[in-house]
């Protein structure tokens, strides 16, 4: 619906600028015009992440300072140009749970259980990311896994930091 709505929209600003050109004399550059359309749409579509995951899959926290309490978890939590507590160690993982946790220009703290086995997949550019083991991860990769307490499944958490500081925590 998003990309039917694109085109639809660009096909009369096309049939309008062609108009005005025939009318009133006044060149616009298309070309350039479209181009830096094409990179807003981009832009706004990495930000929302639009197409990516259905919103009900995907959190996001954007321009404000919020604590979120999980009691079911999503797949994704964004952290952009805010601030956020996302409390994992209060959800019952019944099963394998895979969760992504992307922040940008950001800070986010992320509560793991103690009991659930968890394995991190750090990922940092130009940002902090720290570890349970209170390491710090500023550019690169990571593997960090933790066993908990073994009758538990397992939850797997993909963490990204760019330009921001991501805090994770054992309670």
């Amino acid at each position: 619906m998003i990309n039917s709505m694109m085109w639809g929209i660009s096909l009369i600003i096309l049939g309008l600028l062609l108009i005005i050109k025939t009318i009133f004399g006044i060149t616009i550059p298309v070309v350039r015009v479209a181009i830096g359309a094409l990179f807003m749409y981009a832009g706004i579509t990495l930000i929302t992440g639009i197409g990516s995951y259905s919103s009900k899959q995907t959190r996001y926290i954007m321009f404000k300072q919020e604590t979120v309490r999980i009691h079911q978890p999503y797949r994704s939590y964004n952290v952009l140009f805010g601030n956020g507590v996302i409390d994992l160690s209060i959800v019952p993982i019944k099963k394998y749970t895979q969760v992504d946790i992307n922040v940008l220009f950001g800070l986010c703290v992320v509560k793991l259980s103690a009991q659930t086995p968890t394995k991190i997949h750090a990922e940092s550019f130009l940002g902090g990311l720290q570890l349970p083991d209170e390491s710090v991860l500023n550019w690169g990769k990571k593997r960090y896994i933790f066993t908990g307490n073994g009758s538990h499944p397992l939850l797997e958490v993909n963490a990204k930091a760019v330009f921001g500081n991501l805090v994770m925590e054992l309670v």
